[in-house]
């Protein structure tokens, strides 16, 4: 009984930081090549898609993009604005569609690696 409550906890936990729909394999590849100017993003399973409310930019060319996300690996109903540095923005078109950040947990906080805006972004 504890292995399944622990697998129902680690399901719900783990399913926003899917990258995409496993319907659309065809993006896998896309995923997989993804970089900003801090290295790879994603081996396509590890990016939060974000809705408008939790992120916030003047325009496409402001330096001052914030994200609000999991404060911890561990917890993903706290959450914290994070700024996003600029050699983390993904200038390429965005086959996906959403607005994706894939963020990095350390001893120190939290952190962007990567950042793309989504279409209407």
């Amino acid at each position: 009984m504890k292995r399944i409550v622990l697998a129902s906890v680690l399901s719900m936990v783990m399913s926003p930081m899917m990258a995409h729909d496993a319907a659309h394999p065809e993006l896998d590849d896309w995923f997989m090549s993804l970089q900003s100017k801090k290295g790879p993003c994603c081996d396509g399973m590890d990016a939060l898609h974000l809705k408008d409310v939790d992120w916030e930019s003047q325009n496409k060319e402001s330096s001052h993009i914030r994200v609000r996300i999991p404060a911890t690996s561990m917890d993903d109903t706290t959450l914290a604005w994070v700024d996003v540095p600029d050699d983390a923005v993904i200038t390429e078109p965005n086959k996906d569609g959403s607005t994706l950040v894939w963020p990095m947990y350390g001893y120190m906080g939290v952190s962007v690696r990567c950042f793309m805006f989504g279409a209407g972004g």
